[in-house]
């Protein structure tokens, strides 16, 4: 059963903006017909206004898991532009070390061919 509600809510997060907003314009439609029937048909009227707000209160909270991947793709995203700076840094200094050593190297050969 969780696995199916996790899989309802990433189809929902896959909708539209214009999906989701639909959603909640019936929602808001459906509290306004609840306030109007409550005085006329109470159970009706409440049972309107409990479905809107349970309607809208579903999309807020979609829109929040949506909004919370889209944070955590980014603080991954940021981590991973960290570790790369750091592998960069790691590369460069090594870079340097190789070339300070051929360099030395080099010097070396050249003093061996003076003394002879």
């Amino acid at each position: 059963m969780s696995q199916d509600n996790s899989k309802f809510i990433d189809w929902i997060i896959a909708r539209s903006f214009a999906t989701k907003t639909a959603i909640l314009l019936f929602g808001a439609v459906l509290i306004i017909a609840g306030t109007e029937l409550r005085a006329s048909n109470p159970v009706i009227g409440y049972l309107l206004i409990s479905i809107g707000l349970l309607t809208d209160w579903a999309i807020v909270y979609i829109v929040y898991r949506e909004i919370s991947r889209i944070r955590d793709n980014i603080q991954q995203t940021q981590a991973e532009i960290e570790q790369t700076k750091q592998e960069m840094e790691d590369i460069r200094a090594r870079t340097e070390q190789a070339f300070d050593e051929i360099m030395e190297a080099k010097d070396m050969a050249e003093e061996a061919k003076g003394w002879q």
